[in-house]
């Protein structure tokens, strides 16, 4: 599904262009917008019940966090929508870069596309729920950068993920609404 854009690239005022992002204000609203590619977001679930997280490095985190400079955050996988690819092709290729997972075969238990993020930024994102029947495991490449670098995946129960956000305060609202989701999925049920 393509959403079709009501403002053009041209119609915006561009405050500031960055590498991963832009500060766009809308022409006709006396708002500023942070405009950014549109994502994916990835829960996988393996057969024994495992469910894929990250503890990554996320910089924009860290302009509020006075913690410590290199501190990982629990979030869930995600990535960005290369050149309009396929949503679900972007959510095998982030899954296969992050975790090092190349699925061979899954089931989407749960997908809600295009969903905005918040009011202030442009971004629409796309979540998968996935349940691996079968895959193959390699290293996982990344994207080069250097925060991911310092991140890494981890796999959990619902048990683990649960204490996970209980007991921490580096955690995104990201992994908490999906904990939520998944916590309600049959398979969790017991």
């Amino acid at each position: 599904m393509k959403l079709k854009n009501l403002i053009s690239e041209k119609q915006l005022t561009y405050l500031w262009k960055g590498k991963y992002g832009s500060i766009a204000h809308l022409p006709k609203y006396p708002y500023e917008a942070f405009h950014e590619p549109d994502t994916v977001m990835i829960f996988p679930i393996k057969q024994n019940g495992e469910i894929g997280i990250r503890k990554e490095l996320c910089p924009a985190y860290l302009i509020k966090d006075t913690n410590e400079e290199d501190r990982l955050f629990y979030t869930v996988i995600t990535g960005k929508v290369e050149n309009n690819e396929n949503l679900l092709h972007t959510a095998y290729r982030e899954l296969r870069e992050e975790t090092g997972i190349k699925i061979k075969d899954a089931k989407i238990l749960f997908e809600k596309k295009q969903i905005p993020v918040c009011k202030s930024m442009s971004m629409r994102n796309t979540l998968f729920i996935l349940f691996l029947k079968e895959y193959e495991t390699e290293s996982p490449t990344g994207d080069g950068s250097v925060y991911e670098e310092k991140s890494e995946s981890i796999w959990v129960t619902i048990n683990e993920l649960k204490q996970i956000i209980n007991d921490n305060d580096n955690i995104d609202h990201l992994l908490l609404l999906c904990y939520y989701l998944l916590k309600d999925l049959d398979l969790f049920k017991k």
